[in-house]
Protein backbone atom coordinates (compact mmCIF):
# COMPACT_ATOMS: atom_id res chain seq x y z
CA UNK A 1 0.00 0.00 0.00
CA UNK A 2 1.19 3.51 -0.73
CA UNK A 3 0.14 7.13 -0.26
CA UNK A 4 -1.06 9.09 -3.29
CA UNK A 5 -1.16 12.90 -3.37
CA UNK A 6 -3.47 14.93 -5.59
CA UNK A 7 -3.43 18.69 -5.91
CA UNK A 8 -6.86 20.30 -5.53
CA UNK A 9 -6.65 24.07 -5.88
CA UNK A 10 -4.29 25.24 -3.15
CA UNK A 11 -4.79 22.05 -1.14
CA UNK A 12 -3.33 18.55 -1.36
CA UNK A 13 -5.59 15.53 -0.98
CA UNK A 14 -4.15 12.28 0.37
CA UNK A 15 -5.25 8.75 -0.52
CA UNK A 16 -4.12 5.30 0.55
CA UNK A 17 -3.90 3.14 -2.58
CA UNK A 18 -3.32 -0.55 -3.18
CA UNK A 19 -3.18 -2.63 -6.37
CA UNK A 20 -4.44 -6.20 -6.27
CA UNK A 21 -3.62 -8.60 -9.10
CA UNK A 22 -5.94 -11.43 -10.06
CA UNK A 23 -4.49 -13.36 -12.99
CA UNK A 24 -3.98 -10.83 -15.78
CA UNK A 25 -6.42 -8.34 -14.25
CA UNK A 26 -5.34 -5.63 -11.78
CA UNK A 27 -7.83 -4.17 -9.29
CA UNK A 28 -7.12 -0.78 -7.71
CA UNK A 29 -8.40 0.06 -4.24
CA UNK A 30 -8.19 3.62 -2.95
CA UNK A 31 -9.32 5.29 0.28
CA UNK A 32 -9.49 9.03 0.85
CA UNK A 33 -7.58 10.16 3.97
CA UNK A 34 -8.18 13.91 3.93
CA UNK A 35 -6.52 17.09 2.71
CA UNK A 36 -3.56 19.13 3.93
CA UNK A 37 -2.74 16.52 6.56
CA UNK A 38 0.27 16.48 8.84
CA UNK A 39 2.49 13.39 8.90
CA UNK A 40 1.17 12.05 12.22
CA UNK A 41 -2.43 12.43 11.04
CA UNK A 42 -1.64 10.62 7.77
CA UNK A 43 -0.12 7.70 9.68
CA UNK A 44 -3.10 7.58 12.03
CA UNK A 45 -5.66 7.46 9.23
CA UNK A 46 -3.52 5.15 7.12
CA UNK A 47 -4.01 2.35 9.67
CA UNK A 48 -7.80 2.52 9.49
CA UNK A 49 -7.88 2.96 5.72
CA UNK A 50 -5.52 -0.01 5.31
CA UNK A 51 -7.88 -2.19 7.29
CA UNK A 52 -10.83 -1.05 5.15
CA UNK A 53 -8.93 -1.91 1.96
CA UNK A 54 -8.09 -5.38 3.27
CA UNK A 55 -11.76 -5.89 4.18
CA UNK A 56 -12.77 -4.95 0.62
CA UNK A 57 -10.26 -7.39 -0.84
CA UNK A 58 -11.54 -10.08 1.51
CA UNK A 59 -15.14 -9.43 0.42
CA UNK A 60 -14.06 -9.46 -3.24
CA UNK A 61 -12.41 -12.84 -2.76
CA UNK A 62 -15.53 -14.22 -1.13
CA UNK A 63 -18.02 -12.87 -3.70
CA UNK A 64 -16.46 -13.97 -6.97
CA UNK A 65 -18.13 -13.75 -10.36
CA UNK A 66 -19.69 -17.20 -10.93
CA UNK A 67 -19.27 -16.78 -14.69
CA UNK A 68 -15.48 -16.56 -14.35
CA UNK A 69 -14.69 -18.86 -11.44
CA UNK A 70 -15.43 -22.53 -10.94
CA UNK A 71 -16.45 -23.48 -7.41
CA UNK A 72 -14.28 -26.01 -5.62
CA UNK A 73 -15.79 -29.10 -4.00
CA UNK A 74 -15.27 -27.52 -0.57
CA UNK A 75 -17.11 -24.35 -1.66
CA UNK A 76 -19.99 -26.42 -3.07
CA UNK A 77 -20.19 -28.34 0.20
CA UNK A 78 -20.25 -25.07 2.17
CA UNK A 79 -23.08 -23.70 0.02
CA UNK A 80 -25.11 -26.88 0.52
CA UNK A 81 -24.58 -26.63 4.26
CA UNK A 82 -25.70 -22.99 4.22
CA UNK A 83 -28.85 -23.97 2.33
CA UNK A 84 -29.73 -26.32 5.21
CA UNK A 85 -29.04 -23.71 7.89
CA UNK A 86 -30.52 -20.55 6.34
CA UNK A 87 -34.35 -20.40 6.18
CA UNK A 88 -34.67 -18.66 2.80
CA UNK A 89 -34.21 -19.24 -0.90
CA UNK A 90 -31.68 -17.25 -2.92
CA UNK A 91 -34.09 -15.79 -5.48
CA UNK A 92 -36.43 -12.79 -5.56
CA UNK A 93 -36.68 -12.18 -1.82
CA UNK A 94 -40.00 -11.44 -0.17
CA UNK A 95 -40.15 -8.95 2.70
CA UNK A 96 -40.02 -11.76 5.27
CA UNK A 97 -37.08 -13.41 3.47
CA UNK A 98 -35.21 -10.10 3.38
CA UNK A 99 -35.72 -9.67 7.14
CA UNK A 100 -34.43 -13.19 7.73
CA UNK A 101 -31.39 -12.48 5.58
CA UNK A 102 -30.66 -9.21 7.42
CA UNK A 103 -30.74 -10.96 10.79
CA UNK A 104 -28.53 -13.85 9.67
CA UNK A 105 -26.08 -11.57 7.83
CA UNK A 106 -25.70 -9.17 10.75
CA UNK A 107 -25.40 -12.01 13.26
CA UNK A 108 -22.84 -14.01 11.28
CA UNK A 109 -20.79 -10.93 10.34
CA UNK A 110 -20.68 -9.83 13.97
CA UNK A 111 -19.62 -13.34 15.00
CA UNK A 112 -16.70 -13.14 12.58
CA UNK A 113 -15.65 -9.81 14.10
CA UNK A 114 -15.89 -11.15 17.67
CA UNK A 115 -19.22 -9.66 18.80
CA UNK A 116 -21.18 -11.62 21.39
CA UNK A 117 -24.71 -10.71 20.26
CA UNK A 118 -26.86 -13.76 19.56
CA UNK A 119 -29.34 -13.99 16.68
CA UNK A 120 -32.41 -13.14 18.78
CA UNK A 121 -30.69 -10.02 20.10
CA UNK A 122 -29.79 -8.97 16.57
CA UNK A 123 -33.44 -9.37 15.51
CA UNK A 124 -34.63 -7.22 18.42
CA UNK A 125 -31.99 -4.59 17.71
CA UNK A 126 -32.81 -4.34 13.99
CA UNK A 127 -36.61 -4.56 14.13
CA UNK A 128 -37.72 -3.38 17.57
CA UNK A 129 -34.83 -1.14 18.66
CA UNK A 130 -34.75 -3.29 21.81
CA UNK A 131 -31.27 -2.98 23.27
CA UNK A 132 -29.85 -6.24 24.64
CA UNK A 133 -28.26 -6.66 28.05
CA UNK A 134 -24.82 -6.72 26.49
CA UNK A 135 -21.75 -4.54 26.72
CA UNK A 136 -21.77 -1.21 24.94
CA UNK A 137 -18.82 -2.47 22.87
CA UNK A 138 -20.91 -5.32 21.42
CA UNK A 139 -23.77 -3.02 20.46
CA UNK A 140 -21.36 -0.46 19.03
CA UNK A 141 -19.85 -3.26 16.91
CA UNK A 142 -23.31 -4.19 15.60
CA UNK A 143 -23.88 -0.59 14.51
CA UNK A 144 -20.47 -0.47 12.82
CA UNK A 145 -21.43 -3.56 10.82
CA UNK A 146 -24.69 -1.86 9.91
CA UNK A 147 -22.73 1.21 8.81
CA UNK A 148 -20.41 -0.87 6.61
CA UNK A 149 -23.37 -2.72 5.10
CA UNK A 150 -25.15 0.54 4.18
CA UNK A 151 -21.98 2.01 2.65
CA UNK A 152 -21.28 -1.13 0.59
CA UNK A 153 -24.89 -1.12 -0.64
CA UNK A 154 -24.60 2.56 -1.61
CA UNK A 155 -21.58 1.72 -3.80
CA UNK A 156 -23.44 -1.11 -5.51
CA UNK A 157 -26.54 1.03 -6.14
CA UNK A 158 -24.50 3.66 -7.98
CA UNK A 159 -23.33 1.01 -10.44
CA UNK A 160 -26.99 0.27 -11.26
CA UNK A 161 -27.83 3.99 -11.50
CA UNK A 162 -30.05 3.89 -8.40
CA UNK A 163 -28.76 7.29 -7.34
CA UNK A 164 -31.44 8.39 -4.86
CA UNK A 165 -31.21 5.12 -2.94
CA UNK A 166 -27.41 5.33 -2.98
CA UNK A 167 -27.45 8.82 -1.42
CA UNK A 168 -29.85 7.67 1.28
CA UNK A 169 -27.76 4.62 2.24
CA UNK A 170 -24.52 6.62 2.10
CA UNK A 171 -26.01 8.88 4.78
CA UNK A 172 -27.16 5.95 6.90
CA UNK A 173 -23.63 4.57 6.70
CA UNK A 174 -22.51 7.83 8.34
CA UNK A 175 -25.34 7.90 10.88
CA UNK A 176 -24.92 4.35 12.15
CA UNK A 177 -21.19 4.91 12.52
CA UNK A 178 -22.04 7.94 14.67
CA UNK A 179 -24.42 5.79 16.75
CA UNK A 180 -21.56 3.31 17.26
CA UNK A 181 -19.40 6.14 18.61
CA UNK A 182 -22.12 7.34 20.96
CA UNK A 183 -22.92 3.90 22.28
CA UNK A 184 -19.24 3.08 22.76
CA UNK A 185 -19.35 5.94 25.27
CA UNK A 186 -22.55 4.66 26.87
CA UNK A 187 -24.76 7.30 25.22
CA UNK A 188 -28.03 6.28 23.56
CA UNK A 189 -29.61 8.74 21.14
CA UNK A 190 -32.69 8.03 19.03
CA UNK A 191 -32.80 11.39 17.25
CA UNK A 192 -30.70 12.25 14.21
CA UNK A 193 -30.40 15.96 14.97
CA UNK A 194 -29.52 15.34 18.63
CA UNK A 195 -26.88 12.77 17.69
CA UNK A 196 -25.25 15.26 15.32
CA UNK A 197 -25.43 17.99 17.98
CA UNK A 198 -23.66 15.68 20.45
CA UNK A 199 -20.91 15.10 17.88
CA UNK A 200 -20.42 18.85 17.57
CA UNK A 201 -20.83 20.01 21.17
CA UNK A 202 -19.69 17.01 23.21
CA UNK A 203 -16.93 15.61 21.01
CA UNK A 204 -15.97 19.06 19.66
CA UNK A 205 -15.98 17.68 16.09
CA UNK A 206 -17.48 20.63 14.26
CA UNK A 207 -16.22 19.63 10.80
CA UNK A 208 -17.53 16.08 11.14
CA UNK A 209 -20.87 17.47 12.32
CA UNK A 210 -21.00 19.64 9.17
CA UNK A 211 -20.25 16.61 6.97
CA UNK A 212 -23.01 14.45 8.42
CA UNK A 213 -25.43 17.41 8.49
CA UNK A 214 -24.84 17.78 4.75
CA UNK A 215 -25.49 14.05 4.32
CA UNK A 216 -28.70 14.27 6.36
CA UNK A 217 -29.99 17.15 4.23
CA UNK A 218 -29.16 15.27 1.02
CA UNK A 219 -30.92 12.16 2.30
CA UNK A 220 -34.08 14.11 3.22
CA UNK A 221 -34.12 16.04 -0.07
CA UNK A 222 -33.65 12.96 -2.23
CA UNK A 223 -35.94 10.69 -0.21
CA UNK A 224 -38.95 12.98 0.25
CA UNK A 225 -38.90 15.53 -2.59
CA UNK A 226 -39.06 15.33 -6.38
CA UNK A 227 -37.95 18.79 -7.55
CA UNK A 228 -34.22 18.12 -7.77
CA UNK A 229 -31.64 17.10 -10.34
CA UNK A 230 -29.36 14.32 -9.11
CA UNK A 231 -26.40 13.30 -11.28
CA UNK A 232 -24.07 10.37 -10.91
CA UNK A 233 -21.28 12.80 -9.99
CA UNK A 234 -23.45 14.12 -7.14
CA UNK A 235 -24.06 10.59 -5.85
CA UNK A 236 -20.35 9.74 -6.12
CA UNK A 237 -19.48 12.92 -4.21
CA UNK A 238 -21.90 11.91 -1.46
CA UNK A 239 -20.28 8.49 -1.35
CA UNK A 240 -16.82 10.05 -0.91
CA UNK A 241 -18.11 12.27 1.90
CA UNK A 242 -19.65 9.24 3.57
CA UNK A 243 -16.43 7.25 3.31
CA UNK A 244 -14.38 10.14 4.69
CA UNK A 245 -16.77 10.57 7.62
CA UNK A 246 -16.78 6.85 8.44
CA UNK A 247 -12.97 6.67 8.44
CA UNK A 248 -12.69 9.66 10.80
CA UNK A 249 -15.50 8.42 13.03
CA UNK A 250 -13.87 4.99 13.35
CA UNK A 251 -10.67 6.73 14.43
CA UNK A 252 -12.63 8.51 17.17
CA UNK A 253 -14.10 5.19 18.30
CA UNK A 254 -10.67 3.59 18.36
CA UNK A 255 -9.25 6.39 20.51
CA UNK A 256 -12.04 6.35 23.12
CA UNK A 257 -10.65 4.78 26.30
CA UNK A 258 -12.26 4.44 29.73
CA UNK A 259 -10.95 7.81 30.94
CA UNK A 260 -12.31 9.60 27.88
CA UNK A 261 -15.68 7.83 28.26
CA UNK A 262 -15.91 9.02 31.86
CA UNK A 263 -15.05 12.59 30.86
CA UNK A 264 -17.69 12.63 28.11
CA UNK A 265 -20.42 11.25 30.35
CA UNK A 266 -19.59 13.83 33.04
CA UNK A 267 -19.74 16.64 30.49
CA UNK A 268 -23.09 15.34 29.20
CA UNK A 269 -24.51 15.24 32.74
CA UNK A 270 -23.48 18.84 33.30
CA UNK A 271 -25.11 19.93 30.05
CA UNK A 272 -28.47 18.26 30.71
CA UNK A 273 -28.64 18.89 34.47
Amino acid sequence: MHIEKRKSGKSIKYYLAHSYREGSKVHKFRKYLGKDLKKDKIEERKKIAGKLILEEIHKYNIIKDPLHFELSQDEIAQIKQLEKEIPLRISHLSESDWKAFSEIFTYNTNAIEGSRLNQEEVRNLLEKDKWPEKSKEDIAEAYLEKSDSHFDSAKILIKFNRLEESVSLAYYGMYHCLLALLFKCGIKSENHAVSILLLKELFKEEELAKEISFGKKERVDKQYYIDFNLTKLDAEDMLKKSENFIIKCKLLIKNVDNDRMHELRQELKEVIS
